[in-house]
């Protein structure tokens, strides 16, 4: 079984390794600090293990999830419970409540908007820039600072305020 999945077996272990960061960033007591250490611990980790930065870049976690077997499928599920128990925690203090737009909100700034920052530069073999994580903080505040959940009858909406005319559907 080890044999059949060694990308799946190596991306694990690269994402365990750039998780570690994160975790402990996210339970920062400091909420400022704790969501810009997280916000900059991917691109920080990619230039300092860019090896592991780039094995989590060019393969994505769904596509190598498909027919896993009982052992990587259990260490991928907490993997992802651990991550998202501390991302939820840090909505929780940051927003004041629970909601999953929330978390949403939280993951999408502090993991999602990150990782595809520094993507193309993985891809292409070199470490991000470090110019970028100033750019990657004020995206990062956008979505935090300036989220609104909307509820209409049309649907569930998401609102950044304070960037005129953008209006995203959600999930």
């Amino acid at each position: 079984m080890m044999a059949k999945c060694p990308r799946r077996r190596l991306w694990i272990r690269a994402a365990r390794a750039g998780q570690v960061g994160a975790l402990d960033a996210l339970r920062q007591q400091d909420l400022q600090v704790a969501f810009e250490q997280t916000a900059l611990r991917y691109p920080r980790w990619a230039r300092s293990d860019l090896a592991q930065a780039q094995v989590l870049a060019a393969y994505g976690r769904e596509q190598l999830i498909r027919q896993v077997p009982h052992d990587l499928a259990h260490e991928l599920d907490h993997l992802n419970r651990e991550l998202n128990s501390a991302v939820l925690g840090f909505a929780e203090r940051w927003y004041g409540g629970s909601k999953c737009a929330y978390r949403r909100a939280a993951t999408f700034a502090m993991l999602d908007l990150p990782a595809s920052a520094i993507r193309r530069y993985l891809l292409a073999g070199k470490a991000p820039p470090k110019a970028l994580d100033d750019v990657i903080l004020a995206a990062s505040h956008v979505v935090t600072l300036h989220w609104k959940r909307l509820e209409t009858d049309r649907g569930r909406y998401w609102l950044f305020h304070g960037v005129p005319g953008f209006l995203a559907s959600g999930p």
